[in-house]
């Protein structure tokens, strides 16, 4: 079946979170992000809009937006191996992780930065969005069984 990687700890519960496919469908859906992750951040830097205020403002929302979804998605697949809370907590983890790695790699990119304020943009975003999700998917559920 699964095997975890806390055994003994009390944070591993044994339970799939649905069916083989949909397990493959999460974790084929979180490469596919960190890859799109890794390719943007291996391009040039280029400005989106001559103002460079809005440029900054863009590309700091882009950081919050892409990070927030990573989170989600490492949380997606967490949540089949962790409890709930653990799996939240290890996902804000691995975003830290990622984001690092990932301000690291710019250093060698040609006219790009690697900065830990950054890095911080992203925890925030991973943040917000795993913090934030749950109750947006309450929403959601409950609209849907007002109709």
């Amino acid at each position: 079946m699964t095997t975890g990687l806390f055994l003994g700890t009390g944070m591993f519960s044994n339970r799939l979170a649905g069916s083989d496919w949909d397990v493959w469908l999460r974790w084929l859906s979180l490469c596919l992000w960190l890859g799109m992750i890794y390719f943007g951040s291996s391009q040039q830097g280029v400005s989106a809009v001559p103002s460079y205020w809005l440029d900054w403002v863009i590309k700091k929302s882009l950081h919050l937006i892409e990070y927030g979804l990573l989170g989600i998605l490492l949380w997606r697949v967490l949540q089949v191996y962790l409890a709930d809370r653990a799996g939240r907590w290890w996902a804000w983890m691995l975003v830290l992780m990622f984001a690092s790695s990932d301000e690291i790699h710019q250093l060698w990119v040609p006219s790009r930065t690697g900065r830990w304020f950054d890095v911080m943009i992203d925890l925030t975003g991973a943040g917000l969005a795993l913090c934030c999700w749950p109750w947006f998917l309450r929403q959601l559920k409950s609209c849907v069984k007002l109709r």
